[in-house]
């Protein structure tokens, strides 16, 4: 849409401009006394007089009142010669067939719509010409003059971006941004300017506003020449930097394109009006210069393969040779028909031909594909079947079992495709999380093939991303047939590619898979034999154990005779210590039963306070010898659905943590009471907490040793205690309690359900 207005806006810009007048040569407006009054409008010096017959028709008389009286008849002559308008109108049609032919169709790609802008914009002011002055004010051709003051005011930024991008960015891209805001607002401030003061003027044309018009344009015409130079040092830097490398011959074009069709007209004309010096460039002569712009872009974007030249020749001259011989094979035989019909209506030869025309528009389009497969094939080596070519390589990297296999299935198929010999996978030290592709001229997309791996042979290269390990680069040498490598060669590459890093993805899952199946039989092989250790050593333990400690007690029952004091309080601290192995032994029986065996339970619904008060009255003894006192607070009764026997265990378990980790005349505090539909025994101590642990019911979980204890577990007593009671349907939790200490709830249901825990 923007190409076509800009073509409407190129042709009626050239009519204005060609008629422009000019006073004759003869007529000398400097000899002149000021104001002068040309139909009517004043003007207070011979450039406004200018200004003023710019806009009347050429040939007509126009009538000049001057400010001593006399009264002067005047004839416009055209200011522009023929050969300027030819060469003007020429350049004009230069630059919008560039835009519209080359950039237009690629404008998509990479640094294209920056040449596309710079081209239409600089083509518009050149078919434009100038701001002349129209009779009448409210004349649509105002906005020429507006548009050409938009476009010589926008040209610098645009240009100067694409200084600083193009062939690759060489300022850090938040650096670009700011860089090119900061010229964009002033030029676009001047542009609001001028545009202000113009319309000013031709609202009440006269001195006074025509005074107005000079300094904004000064100012633009300045900071045009200041922004064009920065532009042009950083295209010499960038120069510099590139050296001979091809990116550095894109630059040079674009250099040499700036500096033949900018320059002199910024230098040459500009520069010396704003110098008040005469420009010592004939007219037309920088218009016949501007051309070196759009010849450069092209050169530049040729050597960017922005445009890919085979596909320019293969559909912009192949297929339209193509299209015009199958209009003519049609269109002939209907022609020479109809000329040898000696009478026909006159409707028939347009029927005839309307015919004619649908039929070669109908098979345009089935005959250009097919022909263009066989010219592809034939004369650019080029297949149309990359999806066939593509599944076979699926097929082959799906039988791969490791990275190495994916890699030669990948080079064999790329070699297969591509008619290369020269290809390899190299690792990359720095792997990077996006994708890459690196050409040696520069293909759309690609970024330069660095001299590393051009200096090896090869000419094409693409990041493969890899699961395990770092990425590497698939590098591809040039072709057998010296071709070079199209739009159609990178598709396939980079489809290859993806196809590759799909499959390795998937063998390494296969391999993961593999190893944690393998580890998981090795964790299930370990667990069977840590269970059957610990059903052993708790098989072992239990007889003498039970014997030590029946000794004991009739030792301190005085079966045995009677006792010293002394020796008493050795036999109750034997005693003491053998409680604590029996229930270590008790809790390892119950978790060895719990992993070799189903264990059940079959709750039944009690009043939960004599259970309670019997586990409470089992571990009492030891918590009066550390001085810990246990408080039970319940009511009368708390019924729930328990098994009593893994209840008491549940308990008494519990109750030995609290008593651990409880401090010399601390407390315990157990409650029973009925929440909803549940029964919640709480068991709290005031010892140090929990200190971190994060779950204290996993097998094995152990705390930080309890200051005020020796006894050290296996972290098994609460492992139980979950296990047991999730096997009655209830639930445990545990927390730091307000105050200091720890605090564990146990929930039960109130209704029975049968629970069973499998190993």
């Amino acid at each position: 849409m923007v190409t076509a207005a800009s073509l409407c806006l190129y042709v009626r810009g050239f009519i204005l401009q060609s008629r422009v007048s000019v006073l004759p040569a003869d007529l000398d407006p400097a000899s002149w006394s000021y104001p002068a009054l040309v139909e009517g409008t004043a003007a207070g010096d011979p450039g406004e007089l200018r200004f003023l017959v710019e806009g009347r028709p050429a040939g007509a008389n126009l009538a000049v009142v001057t400010a001593d009286g006399a009264v002067l008849t005047a004839v416009p002559v055209p200011a522009n010669s023929a050969a300027y308008l030819a060469v003007t109108g020429f350049s004009g049609a230069c630059f919008w067939l560039v835009c519209a032919g080359i950039f237009l169709p690629r404008y998509r790609e990479r640094h294209v719509p920056g040449f596309f802008w710079i081209l239409i914009m600089y083509g518009g002011a050149v078919a434009i010409g100038g701001v002349f002055y129209q009779p009448d004010p409210a004349t649509p051709d105002l906005v020429f003059g507006l548009l050409q003051l938009t476009c010589l005011g926008a040209l610098p930024p645009v240009f100067l971006h694409l200084t600083l991008t193009f062939p690759e960015r060489h300022l850090p891209r938040a650096r670009a941004r700011w860089f090119v805001l900061t010229v964009s607002l002033p030029a676009a401030a001047l542009v609001v300017w001028q545009a202000m003061v113009f319309l000013r003027y031709f609202r009440n044309p006269g001195p006074p506003m025509a005074g107005a018009l000079a300094p904004p344009q000064v100012v633009a015409d300045v900071v045009m020449l200041v922004t064009v130079a920065i532009a042009f040092g950083f295209l010499i830097r960038n120069l510099r930097r590139l050296g001979r490398t091809r990116p550095g011959k894109q630059a040079r074009w674009l250099a040499w394109g700036f500096a033949v069709g900018a320059a002199p007209y910024l230098l040459l004309r500009t520069l010396p009006q704003l110098l008040g010096l005469t420009p010592p460039l004939p007219a037309g002569a920088d218009r016949i210069l501007e051309l070196a712009v759009p010849l450069s872009f092209v050169f530049a974007v040729v050597w960017d393969r922005l445009l890919d030249i085979d596909v320019i020749i293969r559909r912009s001259l192949l297929y339209t040779g193509i299209a015009a011989a199958l209009v003519v094979l049609l269109v002939a035989p209907a022609l020479i028909l109809l000329g040898r019909l000696d009478v026909a209506p006159p409707v028939r030869p347009a029927l005839v031909l309307l015919g004619t025309g649908l039929l070669a528009g109908f098979a345009y389009l089935p005959l250009r594909r097919r022909l263009g497969r066989i010219v592809d094939r034939l004369f650019f080596g080029l297949g149309h079947d990359s999806g066939e070519r593509l599944e076979r390589l699926r097929e082959k990297l799906a039988d791969c079992n490791d990275q190495a296999e994916v890699d030669q299935a990948l080079l064999a198929a790329l070699g297969a495709s591509l008619a290369c010999d020269l290809r390899g996978v190299e690792d990359l030290p720095d792997p990077t999380p996006w994708q890459e592709t690196w050409s040696d001229s520069g293909a759309p997309g690609t970024r330069p093939l660095p001299d590393a791996w051009r200096a090896r042979g090869f000419v094409l290269g693409r990041r493969l991303g890899r699961p395990a390990g770092p990425d590497a680069a698939l590098l591809v040498g040039p072709r057998r047939s010296g071709r070079a490598y199209v739009a159609e060669d990178l598709a396939f590459l980079v489809q290859a590619v993806a196809e590759a890093e799909d499959a390795a993805a998937r063998v390494q899952l296969r391999i993961a898979a593999a190893e944690e199946a393998a580890a998981r039989r090795r964790l299930d092989e370990l667990n069977r034999l840590k269970s059957d250790f610990l059903a052993q050593v708790a098989h072992d333990l239990r007889t003498p154990v039970t014997s030590a400690t029946w000794s004991v007690r009739n030792l301190l029952d005085g079966l045995a005779g009677d006792l010293e004091p002394r020796q008493r309080e050795y036999l109750e601290s034997v005693r003491d210590a053998m409680g604590q192995l029996d229930g270590l032994v008790e809790n390892l029986v119950q978790v060895s039963r719990l992993e070799r065996v189903a264990v059940e339970a079959r709750p039944e619904t009690l009043d939960l306070v004599p259970c309670v008060e019997q586990a409470v009255s089992v571990v009492r003894p030891l918590a009066e010898a550390g001085g810990v006192v246990i408080e039970l607070a319940a009511p009368e009764a708390v019924q729930a659905a328990v098994d009593r026997e893994k209840l008491l265990i549940v308990l008494v378990n519990v109750l030995d943590n609290a008593v651990k980790y409880s401090p010399p005349d601390g407390r315990i505090e157990v409650a029973c009471r009925t929440v909803g539909d549940e029964a919640e025994i709480s068991v709290r101590d005031h010892g140090p907490g929990l200190r971190g642990v994060a779950d204290p019911f996993t097998k094995f979980a152990q705390g930080r040793s309890s200051p005020h204890s020796s006894r050290r577990g296996f972290g098994l007593g609460l492992y139980v205690v979950r296990q047991y009671v999730e096997l009655m349907g209830g639930s445990v939790d545990s927390g730091d309690a307000d105050g200091g200490g720890a605090i564990f709830g146990l929930r039960l249901r109130s209704t029975a359900q049968t629970g069973r825990v499998s190993p």
